[in-house]
């Protein structure tokens, strides 16, 4: 129970992390347009890395194998959120754009 909090925790703190990130992007980057482009590589850059710091950290090992898809599958969730939610800005800003030249 006390490891799964920890795991929890680490998610949490890496999403607040990446959220940070954008709001530091979007203060200083706010004229290109490139912005979320740049967030989503960023954050598939480092979800490509998270199986590595899995090894790393030995989660791996801590967590039986029975339940590691669980842990999987709430950290999928959380990512696909993310996506759609940035899809859904970029959507917005695209048909505010066009209403601007329309």
């Amino acid at each position: 129970m006390h490891f799964s909090a920890n795991v929890y925790n680490f998610i949490a703190n890496i999403l607040l992390l990446t959220i940070f990130w954008k709001k530091i992007i979007s203060l200083y980057f706010l004229p290109v347009a490139c912005t979320s482009d740049f967030f989503f590589f960023f954050f598939m850059i480092f979800f490509l890395s998270f199986r590595n710091i899995i090894k790393w950290s030995n989660v791996s090992e801590k967590i039986p194998k029975n339940h590691f898809w669980i842990f999987k599958f709430n950290f999928g969730e959380i990512i696909t959120q993310i996506i759609t939610q940035m899809l859904q800005v970029k959507l917005n800003k695209l048909e505010s754009l066009l209403r601007a030249f329309h």
